[in-house]
C-alpha cells in the first residue's frame, strides 16, 4: 500500500472541509427594511422601498393616499420611452414642500419621484424614471426607488401613445396605458 504524503493529506482535508455550493439567493444581501410601495397591475407588480429619512413629507402623503385607495384603478397616464412613467390622482391640495436630498437623486434608473410646480412638488402624483436623468436633481422630490419590476415600467412605457395634444402641447399618453389595480403600503422588518 502506497502512503500518502503530507501535502497530499493537507489538500484532501482541505477539500472536505471546504463550504458546500449555496444557492445565489441565499448568498444574496438581505432586503432592506422599511417601507415599501407594492404597485399590482395587470402586467406585473413593481415594488419600491421608500425613503423616508429623505423625504418624510412627500412619503407621508404618497402612503396616505395609497392607504385610502386612492391610486387603486388609475392609469400610469403618461409614458414617454427612456425617460418616464407617470402616475396619480388629480388634487386640489396645497403644493407639498420640495424635499430635495443629496445622494438621492437621479443618478440612477428606477426612481420613485414627485413632479414639482412652483412652490414644491405635486401631492397625488408620481414618476418613475426609466434611464439615469441627474439634470432633474433638485427639481423633484426623490421619494423612493423601484427594488423589483422594473421591467413592467419599461415596457407600460414602449408601447405606442398619442405624443402631443391638438394644440402641440406634450401629452405622452398610452393607447393601452398601464392600469393600477391596487398599490398596497408595507413595512418590512
Amino acid at each position: 500500500m502506497r502512503r500518502l504524503t503530507v501535502p497530499v493529506l493537507g489538500l484532501l482535508c482541505a477539500c472536505s472541509s471546504a463550504r458546500p455550493k449555496t444557492d445565489a439567493a441565499a448568498d444574496a444581501p438581505a432586503a432592506h427594511r422599511g417601507l415599501y410601495a407594492v404597485l399590482v397591475t395587470p402586467r406585473g407588480s413593481v415594488e419600491a422601498r421608500l425613503f423616508e429619512d429623505d423625504a418624510p413629507k412627500t412619503v407621508a402623503d404618497f402612503a396616505a393616499r395609497a392607504r385610502r385607495g386612492d391610486f387603486d384603478g388609475t392609469p400610469l397616464a403618461r409614458a414617454v420611452p427612456g425617460f418616464i412613467v407617470q402616475g396619480g390622482v388629480r388634487s386640489a391640495d396645497a403644493a407639498l414642500e420640495l424635499e430635495a436630498s443629496a445622494g438621492r437623486g437621479f443618478r440612477k434608473e428606477g426612481r420613485l419621484a414627485a413632479p414639482s410646480q412652483p412652490g414644491g412638488s405635486v401631492p397625488g402624483q408620481f414618476f418613475f424614471t426609466l434611464a439615469p436623468l441627474p439634470w432633474l436633481d433638485g427639481r423633484n422630490a426623490v421619494f423612493g426607488e423601484v427594488t423589483s419590476g422594473f421591467e413592467v415600467l419599461a415596457a407600460a412605457a414602449a408601447g405606442p401613445r398619442a405624443e402631443l395634444d391638438a394644440s402641440g402641447g406634450f401629452l405622452d399618453r398610452p393607447q393601452a396605458p398601464l392600469m393600477l389595480d391596487a398599490v398596497r403600503i408595507e413595512e418590512r422588518r
